[in-house]
Parts: structure tokens; C-alpha cells; sequence
């Protein structure tokens, strides 16, 4: 038995087109963010133009980055963390951050763009390492 040939679609009448609109485009140009590969956590469309910049021109300087450090970045940072990782300088392990991360995040975000955040010192700089 053959198979039926799709059924004809039959266009309305040109009268009824007359006030007819395009709709908007097809793609979703509401999404902000990306996957590059099946392993990676999704990154902003404005992180990804930043890195492809730096990778095409070493010597582009880049003003104004603030705006792209948001509290779900740095969450997201934060879960790509080894969570069986030895302690940092801090001696504050992954589980013990854990406890109360999403106010520490949300007050790391803050102190970021007030400018008032200062990273600890390295185990090199604080002279554990040698």
C-alpha cells in the first residue's frame, strides 16, 4: 500500500491577509545565556563575547566588566568547586561553605560591586607553601 501524500495546506483567501503582521523572528531572542559543549554550565552571551574578544586580541583592554559578575555566576562557580577538595588558606572546606552559601554569595556579589572586596592571600603570599 502506498503511503498518502501530505494533505495540501490551502492559504487563506488575500482578503483575509490584508492586516495580517509578520510575527516576531523564530529564534528566542530572549535567551541570554549558552552552552558550548555538554560539559559546561551555561554562560552568559555577554561572559562569551568577552572571552572571544580576548582570545581574538591579546592587547583589547576591557572597561566596565563589573556588570557580568551576578550572584547566579558566582553560584554557579561555586557548584564546579571539587567538594571533596582539601580546606584553602581560609581552612573553610566546600561543605562548610555550603552552610548559608546563598547569603554569603549574595554578599560576596555585593562587596564586588561596591568595590570594597579584597581577596585573601594566596598560601605562597602567606608563606604556607614554600
Amino acid at each position: 500500500m502506498k503511503k498518502q501524500a501530505n494533505k495540501r495546506i490551502c492559504r487563506p483567501q488575500r482578503s483575509l491577509w490584508r492586516g495580517w503582521r509578520r510575527a516576531l523572528t523564530e529564534r528566542n531572542i530572549m535567551k541570554n545565556t549558552t552552552v558550548r559543549t555538554q560539559d559546561r554550565v551555561a554562560v552568559s552571551f555577554g561572559l562569551d563575547g568577552v572571552r572571544r574578544r580576548a582570545e581574538k586580541d591579546r592587547s583589547a583592554k576591557f572597561t566596565a566588566l563589573l556588570h557580568h559578575i551576578t550572584a547566579t555566576l558566582l553560584r554557579e562557580s561555586y557548584y564546579q568547586l571539587k567538594r571533596d577538595a582539601a580546606a584553602g588558606v581560609d581552612e573553610e572546606t566546600w561543605r562548610e561553605y555550603y552552610m548559608g552559601h546563598w547569603d554569603r554569595i549574595e554578599n560576596l556579589r555585593e562587596r564586588i560591586h561596591k568595590g570594597s572586596y579584597r581577596a585573601p592571600p594566596t598560601a605562597v603570599k602567606a608563606g604556607i607553601y614554600k
